[in-house]
Protein backbone atom coordinates (compact mmCIF):
# COMPACT_ATOMS: atom_id res chain seq x y z
CA UNK A 1 0.00 0.00 0.00
CA UNK A 2 1.25 3.25 -0.78
CA UNK A 3 0.47 6.70 1.23
CA UNK A 4 2.21 9.38 3.17
CA UNK A 5 0.08 8.69 6.28
CA UNK A 6 1.65 4.77 6.19
CA UNK A 7 4.59 6.76 7.75
CA UNK A 8 2.26 7.62 11.26
CA UNK A 9 1.96 3.91 12.11
CA UNK A 10 6.51 3.95 11.77
CA UNK A 11 6.45 6.96 13.82
CA UNK A 12 3.61 5.86 16.62
CA UNK A 13 5.10 2.43 17.29
CA UNK A 14 8.28 4.06 17.72
CA UNK A 15 6.87 6.66 20.30
CA UNK A 16 5.42 3.55 21.83
CA UNK A 17 8.65 2.07 22.28
CA UNK A 18 9.70 4.51 25.24
CA UNK A 19 7.35 4.93 28.22
CA UNK A 20 5.95 8.83 27.83
CA UNK A 21 6.10 10.86 25.01
CA UNK A 22 6.27 14.78 24.72
CA UNK A 23 5.81 17.78 22.32
CA UNK A 24 6.29 21.59 22.32
CA UNK A 25 4.13 24.31 20.91
CA UNK A 26 5.38 26.15 18.81
CA UNK A 27 4.35 30.17 18.60
CA UNK A 28 6.06 32.31 15.55
CA UNK A 29 6.63 36.78 16.06
CA UNK A 30 4.38 38.74 13.23
CA UNK A 31 4.85 42.47 12.07
CA UNK A 32 2.52 44.33 14.26
CA UNK A 33 -0.22 46.76 12.57
CA UNK A 34 -1.69 48.79 15.22
CA UNK A 35 -0.19 49.96 18.35
CA UNK A 36 -2.26 50.21 21.35
CA UNK A 37 -1.45 53.64 22.88
CA UNK A 38 -0.60 54.18 26.19
CA UNK A 39 -3.39 54.92 29.06
CA UNK A 40 -4.23 54.98 32.56
CA UNK A 41 -4.60 51.08 33.91
CA UNK A 42 -7.77 50.09 35.22
CA UNK A 43 -8.60 47.34 37.88
CA UNK A 44 -9.07 43.59 36.74
CA UNK A 45 -12.62 44.89 38.97
CA UNK A 46 -13.47 47.50 37.28
CA UNK A 47 -13.18 45.95 33.86
CA UNK A 48 -15.00 42.46 35.07
CA UNK A 49 -18.21 45.07 35.89
CA UNK A 50 -17.82 46.91 32.88
CA UNK A 51 -18.36 43.54 30.80
CA UNK A 52 -21.43 42.79 32.95
CA UNK A 53 -22.86 45.91 32.19
CA UNK A 54 -26.16 45.26 29.85
CA UNK A 55 -25.48 48.63 28.31
CA UNK A 56 -21.70 47.60 26.89
CA UNK A 57 -22.33 44.63 25.92
CA UNK A 58 -24.84 45.31 23.26
CA UNK A 59 -22.80 47.53 21.40
CA UNK A 60 -19.88 44.70 21.85
CA UNK A 61 -18.71 42.68 18.85
CA UNK A 62 -15.73 40.50 18.44
CA UNK A 63 -12.13 41.67 18.23
CA UNK A 64 -8.78 40.42 17.26
CA UNK A 65 -6.03 41.33 20.05
CA UNK A 66 -2.11 40.33 19.16
CA UNK A 67 0.50 39.97 21.81
CA UNK A 68 3.99 39.26 21.98
CA UNK A 69 5.36 35.65 22.36
CA UNK A 70 6.40 35.82 26.08
CA UNK A 71 2.97 36.93 27.21
CA UNK A 72 0.50 34.55 26.04
CA UNK A 73 -0.22 32.33 28.58
CA UNK A 74 -0.27 35.53 30.99
CA UNK A 75 -2.46 37.57 28.65
CA UNK A 76 -5.08 34.28 28.16
CA UNK A 77 -5.28 34.39 32.29
CA UNK A 78 -5.95 37.95 31.87
CA UNK A 79 -8.59 37.90 29.65
CA UNK A 80 -10.39 35.20 31.15
CA UNK A 81 -10.66 36.89 34.37
CA UNK A 82 -12.82 39.93 32.93
CA UNK A 83 -14.33 38.39 29.74
CA UNK A 84 -17.25 36.81 29.13
CA UNK A 85 -17.21 33.79 27.03
CA UNK A 86 -14.45 31.44 24.91
CA UNK A 87 -10.96 32.99 24.47
CA UNK A 88 -10.00 31.92 20.95
CA UNK A 89 -6.62 30.94 19.85
CA UNK A 90 -5.62 31.95 16.60
CA UNK A 91 -2.47 31.81 14.95
CA UNK A 92 0.13 33.16 15.51
CA UNK A 93 -0.33 35.07 18.73
CA UNK A 94 -3.16 36.45 18.63
CA UNK A 95 -6.67 35.60 20.41
CA UNK A 96 -10.51 36.20 19.37
CA UNK A 97 -12.64 37.37 21.57
CA UNK A 98 -16.15 39.08 22.19
CA UNK A 99 -15.80 42.95 23.85
CA UNK A 100 -16.41 46.20 23.57
CA UNK A 101 -14.53 49.56 22.46
CA UNK A 102 -14.85 50.54 26.23
CA UNK A 103 -12.94 47.40 27.41
CA UNK A 104 -10.90 47.19 24.65
CA UNK A 105 -9.52 51.35 25.18
CA UNK A 106 -9.03 50.48 29.24
CA UNK A 107 -7.17 47.06 28.57
CA UNK A 108 -3.70 48.19 27.46
CA UNK A 109 -2.04 47.97 30.47
CA UNK A 110 -3.35 45.51 32.16
CA UNK A 111 -2.46 43.00 29.25
CA UNK A 112 1.48 42.72 29.07
CA UNK A 113 2.51 42.23 25.95
CA UNK A 114 -0.44 43.49 23.73
CA UNK A 115 0.88 44.79 20.60
CA UNK A 116 -2.70 45.54 18.66
CA UNK A 117 -6.53 45.09 18.84
CA UNK A 118 -8.47 45.18 15.98
CA UNK A 119 -12.51 44.22 14.69
CA UNK A 120 -12.86 41.03 13.11
CA UNK A 121 -14.06 41.63 10.06
CA UNK A 122 -16.83 40.43 8.26
CA UNK A 123 -15.04 38.89 5.40
CA UNK A 124 -12.52 37.46 8.19
CA UNK A 125 -15.81 35.09 8.84
CA UNK A 126 -16.32 33.48 5.73
CA UNK A 127 -13.88 30.47 4.17
CA UNK A 128 -11.90 32.05 1.65
CA UNK A 129 -12.81 30.07 -1.10
CA UNK A 130 -16.26 29.05 -0.15
CA UNK A 131 -18.64 31.72 -2.17
CA UNK A 132 -16.10 30.60 -5.38
CA UNK A 133 -17.54 27.00 -5.17
CA UNK A 134 -21.12 28.13 -5.07
CA UNK A 135 -23.69 26.79 -8.66
CA UNK A 136 -26.60 28.63 -7.91
CA UNK A 137 -28.63 26.88 -10.55
CA UNK A 138 -27.74 23.89 -8.23
CA UNK A 139 -30.40 22.62 -5.76
CA UNK A 140 -27.73 20.13 -4.21
CA UNK A 141 -27.42 19.97 -0.69
CA UNK A 142 -24.85 20.81 0.92
CA UNK A 143 -24.02 21.48 4.73
CA UNK A 144 -22.07 24.23 6.20
CA UNK A 145 -20.31 24.32 9.96
CA UNK A 146 -20.81 27.54 11.88
CA UNK A 147 -18.71 28.78 14.74
CA UNK A 148 -20.44 31.18 16.84
CA UNK A 149 -19.83 32.76 20.54
CA UNK A 150 -21.81 30.98 23.34
CA UNK A 151 -25.62 32.06 23.22
CA UNK A 152 -27.86 29.21 24.00
CA UNK A 153 -30.57 31.11 22.67
CA UNK A 154 -29.24 31.17 18.37
CA UNK A 155 -30.74 28.08 17.23
CA UNK A 156 -34.60 29.36 18.56
CA UNK A 157 -33.45 32.71 16.72
CA UNK A 158 -32.38 31.44 13.69
CA UNK A 159 -34.37 28.65 12.94
CA UNK A 160 -37.25 31.27 13.03
CA UNK A 161 -35.70 33.58 11.08
CA UNK A 162 -37.11 34.43 7.95
CA UNK A 163 -33.76 35.36 6.64
CA UNK A 164 -32.80 31.97 7.05
CA UNK A 165 -35.52 30.14 4.87
CA UNK A 166 -33.71 28.77 2.28
CA UNK A 167 -32.03 26.22 5.53
CA UNK A 168 -33.53 23.14 5.42
CA UNK A 169 -32.33 22.09 8.90
CA UNK A 170 -30.46 23.58 11.77
CA UNK A 171 -28.49 21.12 14.25
CA UNK A 172 -26.63 22.54 17.68
CA UNK A 173 -23.39 20.50 18.51
CA UNK A 174 -22.48 22.50 21.43
CA UNK A 175 -22.95 25.58 22.93
CA UNK A 176 -20.91 27.52 19.87
CA UNK A 177 -21.06 25.01 17.06
CA UNK A 178 -24.09 24.73 14.87
CA UNK A 179 -24.72 22.54 11.04
CA UNK A 180 -27.02 23.88 8.63
CA UNK A 181 -28.25 22.10 6.25
CA UNK A 182 -29.76 24.28 2.79
CA UNK A 183 -29.37 23.80 -1.14
CA UNK A 184 -26.90 25.09 -2.76
CA UNK A 185 -29.13 27.93 -4.68
CA UNK A 186 -29.71 29.55 -1.34
CA UNK A 187 -26.27 29.61 0.42
CA UNK A 188 -24.97 32.89 -1.22
CA UNK A 189 -27.61 34.23 0.65
CA UNK A 190 -27.68 31.85 4.19
CA UNK A 191 -23.73 33.50 3.94
CA UNK A 192 -24.49 36.80 3.65
CA UNK A 193 -26.95 36.85 6.88
CA UNK A 194 -24.34 34.62 8.40
CA UNK A 195 -21.71 36.95 8.13
CA UNK A 196 -23.69 39.79 10.12
CA UNK A 197 -24.35 38.76 12.70
CA UNK A 198 -22.10 39.50 15.69
CA UNK A 199 -21.83 36.55 17.22
CA UNK A 200 -20.92 34.50 14.09
CA UNK A 201 -17.32 33.50 14.36
CA UNK A 202 -16.62 31.59 11.00
CA UNK A 203 -18.32 29.81 8.53
CA UNK A 204 -17.02 26.93 6.03
CA UNK A 205 -18.36 23.92 4.06
CA UNK A 206 -18.77 21.36 6.72
CA UNK A 207 -15.68 18.46 6.46
CA UNK A 208 -15.53 15.38 5.48
CA UNK A 209 -12.58 13.11 5.60
CA UNK A 210 -10.96 10.12 4.20
CA UNK A 211 -8.40 7.62 4.99
CA UNK A 212 -5.38 8.41 2.97
CA UNK A 213 6.46 -3.56 7.13
CA UNK A 214 9.35 -5.73 6.72
CA UNK A 215 11.62 -2.97 5.49
CA UNK A 216 10.49 0.15 7.07
CA UNK A 217 10.57 -1.36 11.10
CA UNK A 218 14.06 -1.62 10.14
CA UNK A 219 14.67 0.94 7.94
CA UNK A 220 13.24 3.06 10.92
CA UNK A 221 15.10 1.89 13.57
CA UNK A 222 18.80 1.38 12.01
CA UNK A 223 18.46 3.26 8.11
CA UNK A 224 19.81 -0.13 6.91
CA UNK A 225 17.98 -3.14 6.00
CA UNK A 226 17.94 -5.87 8.70
CA UNK A 227 18.83 -4.72 11.64
CA UNK A 228 16.16 -4.03 14.77
CA UNK A 229 18.57 -2.18 17.55
CA UNK A 230 15.79 -1.48 19.20
CA UNK A 231 13.95 -4.21 19.31
CA UNK A 232 17.10 -6.10 20.67
CA UNK A 233 16.86 -3.95 23.29
CA UNK A 234 13.55 -4.89 24.30
CA UNK A 235 12.05 -1.80 23.60
CA UNK A 236 8.77 -3.30 21.65
CA UNK A 237 5.99 -1.16 23.58
CA UNK A 238 5.34 -3.58 26.03
CA UNK A 239 2.62 -1.89 28.37
CA UNK A 240 1.60 0.82 26.29
CA UNK A 241 -1.65 1.54 24.90
CA UNK A 242 -2.06 2.74 21.43
CA UNK A 243 -5.42 4.76 20.18
CA UNK A 244 -6.02 4.33 16.58
CA UNK A 245 -9.22 5.55 14.53
CA UNK A 246 -9.72 4.40 11.30
CA UNK A 247 -12.26 2.49 8.79
CA UNK A 248 -12.49 -0.90 11.76
CA UNK A 249 -10.59 -3.54 12.59
CA UNK A 250 -10.39 -6.94 11.81
CA UNK A 251 -9.71 -8.39 15.71
CA UNK A 252 -9.71 -12.09 14.65
CA UNK A 253 -7.01 -11.67 12.04
CA UNK A 254 -3.78 -13.54 12.98
CA UNK A 255 -2.36 -10.04 13.87
CA UNK A 256 -4.76 -9.38 16.51
CA UNK A 257 -6.62 -12.68 17.49
CA UNK A 258 -6.71 -13.86 20.98
CA UNK A 259 -8.86 -17.33 20.92
CA UNK A 260 -8.52 -17.41 24.31
CA UNK A 261 -10.05 -13.68 25.38
CA UNK A 262 -13.40 -11.61 23.99
CA UNK A 263 -13.06 -8.10 22.49
CA UNK A 264 -15.31 -5.73 24.46
CA UNK A 265 -16.86 -2.86 23.68
CA UNK A 266 -16.48 0.60 24.72
CA UNK A 267 -17.02 1.45 27.61
CA UNK A 268 -15.92 -1.95 28.68
CA UNK A 269 -12.77 -3.14 28.08
CA UNK A 270 -10.50 -6.50 28.40
CA UNK A 271 -6.48 -5.99 29.61
CA UNK A 272 -5.64 -9.22 29.12
CA UNK A 273 -6.95 -9.43 25.46
CA UNK A 274 -3.74 -10.46 23.74
CA UNK A 275 -3.98 -6.77 21.60
CA UNK A 276 -7.63 -5.26 21.63
CA UNK A 277 -7.84 -3.16 25.27
CA UNK A 278 -11.48 -1.73 23.68
CA UNK A 279 -13.23 -1.68 20.93
CA UNK A 280 -15.23 1.75 20.63
CA UNK A 281 -18.11 0.94 17.29
CA UNK A 282 -18.92 3.01 14.89
CA UNK A 283 -23.19 4.07 15.21
CA UNK A 284 -25.10 5.18 11.90
CA UNK A 285 -27.86 7.75 11.93
CA UNK A 286 -30.18 4.66 12.35
CA UNK A 287 -28.32 3.55 15.99
CA UNK A 288 -26.81 0.19 14.43
CA UNK A 289 -23.60 -0.45 15.58
CA UNK A 290 -20.46 -1.69 13.49
CA UNK A 291 -17.27 -3.20 14.47
CA UNK A 292 -16.05 -4.83 11.38
CA UNK A 293 -13.71 -3.62 8.67
CA UNK A 294 -14.22 -3.71 4.92
CA UNK A 295 -12.39 -6.44 2.39
CA UNK A 296 -8.23 -4.80 2.19
CA UNK A 297 -9.77 -1.87 4.04
CA UNK A 298 -7.20 1.09 5.51
CA UNK A 299 -7.95 0.29 9.38
CA UNK A 300 -6.60 -3.35 10.04
CA UNK A 301 -3.85 -2.13 7.61
CA UNK A 302 -2.56 0.83 9.61
CA UNK A 303 -3.51 -0.61 12.83
CA UNK A 304 -0.96 -3.45 12.12
CA UNK A 305 1.56 -0.82 11.77
CA UNK A 306 1.37 0.29 14.89
CA UNK A 307 1.28 -2.86 17.16
CA UNK A 308 0.16 -6.20 14.90
CA UNK A 309 1.41 -9.69 16.20
CA UNK A 310 1.47 -12.02 14.06
CA UNK A 311 0.58 -15.43 15.83
CA UNK A 312 2.56 -17.19 13.16
CA UNK A 313 6.06 -17.07 14.13
CA UNK A 314 6.85 -17.08 10.32
CA UNK A 315 5.41 -13.77 9.80
CA UNK A 316 7.14 -12.48 12.55
CA UNK A 317 8.96 -10.05 9.98
CA UNK A 318 5.67 -8.17 9.03
CA UNK A 319 5.22 -7.05 12.69
CA UNK A 320 4.18 -3.38 13.45
CA UNK A 321 6.80 -1.16 15.27
CA UNK A 322 5.28 -1.65 18.51
CA UNK A 323 4.35 -5.06 18.47
CA UNK A 324 3.90 -5.82 22.02
CA UNK A 325 1.29 -2.76 22.87
CA UNK A 326 -2.32 -3.22 22.85
CA UNK A 327 -4.65 -1.10 20.94
CA UNK A 328 -8.01 1.06 21.82
CA UNK A 329 -9.51 0.99 18.66
CA UNK A 330 -12.41 3.48 17.02
CA UNK A 331 -14.40 2.53 14.26
CA UNK A 332 -15.30 5.48 12.27
CA UNK A 333 -17.15 4.15 9.25
CA UNK A 334 -19.64 1.25 7.90
CA UNK A 335 -17.69 1.71 4.50
CA UNK A 336 -14.36 3.28 3.07
CA UNK A 337 -15.98 6.78 3.94
CA UNK A 338 -15.41 8.07 7.62
CA UNK A 339 -18.02 9.24 9.45
CA UNK A 340 -16.19 11.10 12.85
CA UNK A 341 -17.94 12.90 15.61
CA UNK A 342 -19.18 16.48 14.72
CA UNK A 343 -17.24 17.73 17.91
CA UNK A 344 -13.71 16.19 18.25
CA UNK A 345 -13.73 15.98 22.09
CA UNK A 346 -16.31 13.32 21.40
CA UNK A 347 -13.66 11.50 19.64
CA UNK A 348 -10.91 11.75 21.79
CA UNK A 349 -11.91 11.61 25.21
CA UNK A 350 -12.85 7.60 25.17
CA UNK A 351 -9.53 6.86 24.27
CA UNK A 352 -8.22 9.16 26.69
CA UNK A 353 -10.91 7.71 29.67
CA UNK A 354 -9.08 4.16 29.05
CA UNK A 355 -5.67 5.28 29.43
CA UNK A 356 -4.34 6.34 26.17
CA UNK A 357 -1.59 8.77 25.71
CA UNK A 358 -0.81 8.93 22.51
CA UNK A 359 -3.25 8.74 19.01
CA UNK A 360 -2.90 7.30 15.85
CA UNK A 361 -5.07 9.25 13.32
CA UNK A 362 -3.99 8.28 9.41
CA UNK A 363 -7.03 10.39 7.64
CA UNK A 364 -7.45 13.89 7.15
CA UNK A 365 -10.25 16.31 4.68
CA UNK A 366 -11.25 15.62 1.54
CA UNK A 367 -9.46 19.40 0.50
CA UNK A 368 -6.87 21.06 1.14
CA UNK A 369 -7.85 24.01 3.94
CA UNK A 370 -6.44 27.77 3.81
CA UNK A 371 -7.67 28.39 7.13
CA UNK A 372 -7.55 27.19 11.12
CA UNK A 373 -10.79 25.83 11.05
CA UNK A 374 -12.66 23.55 13.23
CA UNK A 375 -11.05 20.36 13.52
CA UNK A 376 -7.91 22.05 13.70
CA UNK A 377 -8.89 24.29 16.62
CA UNK A 378 -10.84 21.28 18.71
CA UNK A 379 -7.76 18.99 17.96
CA UNK A 380 -5.78 21.75 19.18
CA UNK A 381 -7.91 22.22 22.21
CA UNK A 382 -8.15 18.70 23.51
CA UNK A 383 -4.59 18.83 23.63
CA UNK A 384 -4.21 21.96 25.43
CA UNK A 385 -6.04 21.05 27.51
CA UNK A 386 -4.41 16.90 27.81
CA UNK A 387 -1.32 17.61 27.79
CA UNK A 388 0.22 14.19 28.18
CA UNK A 389 -1.95 13.17 25.25
CA UNK A 390 -0.19 12.93 22.23
CA UNK A 391 -2.00 13.31 18.48
CA UNK A 392 -0.31 12.31 15.64
CA UNK A 393 -2.09 12.66 12.41
CA UNK A 394 -1.54 12.73 8.92
CA UNK A 395 -0.07 15.45 6.17
CA UNK A 396 -1.78 14.03 3.58
CA UNK A 397 -1.31 12.87 -0.03
CA UNK A 398 -1.61 16.20 -1.39
CA UNK A 399 1.99 16.44 -2.55
CA UNK A 400 2.60 20.48 -2.91
CA UNK A 401 -0.94 22.00 -2.64
CA UNK A 402 -1.03 21.63 0.78
CA UNK A 403 -1.88 20.15 4.09
CA UNK A 404 -5.48 18.78 5.19
CA UNK A 405 -6.88 19.36 8.26
CA UNK A 406 -7.00 18.53 11.21
CA UNK A 407 -3.24 17.79 10.20
CA UNK A 408 -2.53 21.27 9.71
CA UNK A 409 -2.85 21.99 13.15
CA UNK A 410 -0.62 23.70 15.96
CA UNK A 411 -0.60 21.47 18.81
CA UNK A 412 -0.42 17.79 17.30
CA UNK A 413 2.26 15.85 15.45
CA UNK A 414 2.56 15.68 11.45
CA UNK A 415 3.71 13.12 9.38
CA UNK A 416 4.91 13.13 5.98
CA UNK A 417 6.12 10.22 3.73
CA UNK A 418 9.62 9.29 2.70
CA UNK A 419 10.88 6.09 0.49
CA UNK A 420 10.90 2.61 2.15
CA UNK A 421 14.13 1.64 0.51
CA UNK A 422 17.89 1.72 1.66
CA UNK A 423 19.32 3.93 -0.81
CA UNK A 424 20.15 7.79 -0.48
CA UNK A 425 19.24 10.42 -2.61
CA UNK A 426 16.15 10.55 -5.20
CA UNK A 427 13.84 7.82 -4.15
CA UNK A 428 15.62 6.82 -1.67
CA UNK A 429 15.49 6.83 2.33
CA UNK A 430 16.21 10.37 2.65
CA UNK A 431 13.77 11.45 -0.34
CA UNK A 432 10.30 12.64 0.15
CA UNK A 433 7.82 10.82 -1.71
CA UNK A 434 5.63 12.82 -4.31
CA UNK A 435 2.38 12.51 -3.16
CA UNK A 436 3.59 13.51 0.77
CA UNK A 437 1.89 16.55 1.48
CA UNK A 438 4.42 19.79 1.97
CA UNK A 439 4.19 22.70 3.98
CA UNK A 440 4.08 25.48 5.78
CA UNK A 441 0.81 26.53 6.85
CA UNK A 442 -1.43 28.52 4.95
CA UNK A 443 0.05 31.07 7.74
CA UNK A 444 3.23 30.01 7.51
CA UNK A 445 3.73 27.40 10.32
CA UNK A 446 6.49 24.58 9.40
CA UNK A 447 4.26 21.34 8.81
CA UNK A 448 4.79 18.31 8.68
CA UNK A 449 7.83 18.12 11.72
CA UNK A 450 8.71 14.57 10.55
CA UNK A 451 8.49 12.14 8.15
CA UNK A 452 8.87 8.07 7.75
CA UNK A 453 8.71 5.50 5.51
CA UNK A 454 5.08 5.66 3.80
CA UNK A 455 5.21 3.74 0.55
CA UNK A 456 5.72 0.01 -0.61
CA UNK A 457 4.58 -1.26 3.30
CA UNK A 458 3.66 -4.50 4.28
CA UNK A 459 1.31 -4.83 6.70
CA UNK A 460 -1.80 -6.75 7.93
CA UNK A 461 -4.95 -6.85 5.84
CA UNK A 462 -8.64 -7.27 6.59
CA UNK A 463 -10.83 -10.31 5.03
CA UNK A 464 -13.96 -8.73 5.76
CA UNK A 465 -15.49 -11.31 7.57
CA UNK A 466 -16.03 -12.09 11.43
CA UNK A 467 -14.83 -15.54 12.99
CA UNK A 468 -12.41 -16.13 9.81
Amino acid sequence: MTSTVNGIRLIIGLLLLTTSASYTRKHREVHTQQVIPTTHAPSLGSLAALSQDPHARSICNLKLLHFRTDCLSQARTTLESVLQGPIDYIPHNTFRVFACEAELKSISEVLPGLLWYDTYERHQKVEATLLQKINPQSDEEVSLTVLTHMDQSLLTRWSASPKLKGVRKIKQVNAGKYLLWLGMDHMADVIHVLREQPLVKYVHRTSSFRPQNVRATSLLQSSSLGPHPVWDRNLTGKGQLCHVGDTGLDFDSCFFRDDDERVELYPSSNPNHRKIFSYVESVDSYGVGDHTDPRSAHGTHVSGSVAGQSLNPDHAKFNGMAYEAKLVFTDLSHTQNLMLPPDFDLYFRPAWDMGTRISSNSWGSQEVTRAYIDTDQETDLFAYNNQDFLIVLAAGNTGAQGLLSPGSSKNALSVGSSYNTEGRGPGGREDVVGFSALGPTYDGRIKPEVIAPGNNIWSAASDGLQGS
